[in-house]
């Protein structure tokens, strides 16, 4: 991934989630995205075959963020300047932090 990759966030008040991308540039195949490209999971037939770079990063991604009920994916950027985007899906934080107590 060439150093000019940038992470852009994208957010919306009226929305209950907020999307991180993560737009690349690269001229690595394993990094290709072709499409969308969805997390695999335990019953998908597809994790028994070689996978590659960007499947693993989705899937451990989805992994990672799937307890707070995260969503990730990549796609194709409709950019000239990126190859991909993994899009990372968060809820908003819904409860109440504790009382801050300075010491």
């Amino acid at each position: 991934i060439s150093p000019q990759s940038a992470i852009t966030l994208s957010d919306s008040a009226s929305s209950d989630a907020v999307n991180i991308h993560i737009r690349y540039r690269t001229p690595e195949p394993e990094l290709q995205t072709g499409g969308r490209i969805d997390p695999l999971t335990l019953t998908d037939p597809a994790r028994f075959q070689k996978q590659r770079t960007i499947e693993r990063l989705i899937t451990k991604a989805q992994a990672c963020i799937s307890p707070v009920h995260g969503q990730a994916w990549a796609e194709s950027c409709p950019d000239a300047d990126t190859t991909g985007c993994i899009t990372l899906k968060l809820p908003r934080w819904q409860g109440t932090l504790p009382d801050r107590k300075d010491i």
